[in-house]
């Protein structure tokens, strides 16, 4: 049977336990493209996927060589973060908060079945994150699943956390799964299994007005339904990473989907925000399989609501395949067509704020 003990049930997370995880890599990732904006707002339609999904090889293929997908976002380590804390939140996002959690906590328990019919050679297999294997993967899986259930807890004590605003990556370059030493396969499954269960039984246990509560995430003071979004999107990218390059399809559950686009596009100008960026903008994305319109308004915060405000003109619009579109917006494949132009800030905070290559494009597979 598995280990009842997990990472996430160490209390509290202390700083030097936080900036061994959140360290993470200092090698640029390939960065998203981003649409070409025009004076009355851009409509980019971001190619379909027919064919294979960018970075997930046919099974029956070599895997390619060259896989620099980056670990991502924020925990990436090139630049210090400047969360923003107090109760003006830099993300807010529309809807029932408390919908989040069936998918977090769904998505959690199913990437532990998945990773529990993994062999050591699967265990050991490169990751679409450069220099990471599968199991790198789920050591930093581990660590977060602590650091989210402990920033949620605080936040329902109403004493949010502030450890992010200590993390210095250019102090603390050394890689996230360093501290984890020369763990097996089978203890890693063990702990990831406890700490996934503990956030996601904290997600399920949670009252209508706990999910208002202020919690920390990367961007800084967010409700905790902000940080469960983040929790998801990060674990549903990352998911990919280690099951694609095995030739293994990843579920693509509609809701899950739908709440990583919202999330994925509000992150790179809510980061950006941070870091002090003051300009206005409007970016509306509309997508397929599964349907959705999602409309994000930047204005010294970025809020996210589903459909379109009649009557408005949009900066920048992107339509296409959802998870092509998460895909993109996480850093995981280019926009194409690229994005320049006045509206590209919308899509390509992250590219900014990580320093990360410059944003690319190029046809889409299939």
């Amino acid at each position: 049977s598995r280990s009842s003990r997990g990472w996430a049930t160490a209390s509290p997370v202390s700083p030097a336990t936080t900036s061994s995880w959140l360290s993470g890599r200092r090698r640029a990732a390939r960065a998203s493209g981003a649409p070409e904006a025009g004076a009355d707002g851009d409509r980019v339609a971001v190619g379909d996927n027919s064919g294979p999904r960018r970075g997930s090889p046919d099974p029956t293929a070599a895997p390619p060589a060259d896989r620099r997908a980056a670990t991502p976002l924020w925990h990436r380590g090139a630049v210090e973060l400047r969360p923003r804390y107090g109760d003006d939140p830099v993300v807010v996002l529309d809807g029932d908060p408390a919908a989040i959690a069936d998918p977090a906590a769904r998505q959690r328990r199913r990437l532990v079945d998945a990773l529990g019919t993994l062999d050591d050679e699967q265990w050991a297999a490169p990751s679409r994150c450069e220099g990471w294997s599968a199991r790198d993967v789920v050591v930093h899986l581990d660590g977060t699943n602590a650091f989210w259930t402990h920033s949620i807890r605080a936040g329902l004590d109403g004493a949010p956390t502030e450890l992010l605003a200590r993390f210095d990556p250019s102090a603390t370059p050394a890689q996230m799964v360093a501290g984890a030493g020369e763990v097996s396969p089978a203890e890693v499954l063990d702990r990831f299994a406890a700490s996934s269960g503990a956030l996601a039984d904290l997600l399920c246990s949670l009252g209508p007005d706990d999910w208002s509560a202020t919690a920390e995430s990367p961007p800084g003071h967010v409700s905790v339904s902000t940080v469960a979004h983040h929790a998801l999107w990060d674990s549903w990218v990352h998911e990919r990473d280690v099951l694609l390059p095995l030739g293994v399809a990843p579920a693509e559950e509609p809701d899950e989907v739908v709440a990583c686009l919202r999330y994925a596009a509000a992150l790179a100008p809510g980061l950006a925000v941070t870091m002090g960026e003051d300009r206005r903008g409007v970016l509306v994305i509309e997508s397929r399989r599964p349907a959705a319109v999602v409309e994000v308004t930047v204005a010294g915060r970025v809020t996210v609501r589903a459909g379109h405000t009649a009557g408005a003109t949009p900066d920048l619009t992107l339509s296409g395949d959802a998870v092509a579109l998460v895909e993109a917006l996480s850093v995981r494949r280019p926009l194409a067509p690229p994005v320049t132009g006045d509206a590209a800030w919308l899509v390509a905070g992250l590219a900014t704020v990580f320093e990360t290559d410059a944003p690319s494009g190029g046809p889409e597979p299939g």
